[in-house]
């Protein structure tokens, strides 16, 4: 559940054009609460939040980019 809750309000904030500090706590505390021993038991019942978490988790700089540039494409908001 807080890898859901996590992915779900830094996605969020990054689809709602937060600025960089925000999305860095927000980061931050990705890393601090979601445990990447926690991961696999996520990978089974919602492997695309599992796979987010991890993204998020190691690389949260790509994340955001590749996150923004998806909202981008799926919501035709021009690049």
């Amino acid at each position: 559940m807080r890898a859901t809750l996590a992915v779900v309000v830094l996605s969020g904030a990054l689809a709602g054009g937060a600025d960089g500090q925000t999305v860095a706590a927000l980061s931050a505390v990705l890393r601090d609460k979601v445990r990447l021993r926690d991961l696999p038991d996520v990978f089974v019942c919602a492997p695309v939040i599992a796979a987010s978490a991890v993204a998020a988790r190691v690389a949260p700089g790509l994340y955001a980019t590749a996150y923004r540039s998806y909202i981008r494409r799926q919501y035709e908001l021009g690049a």
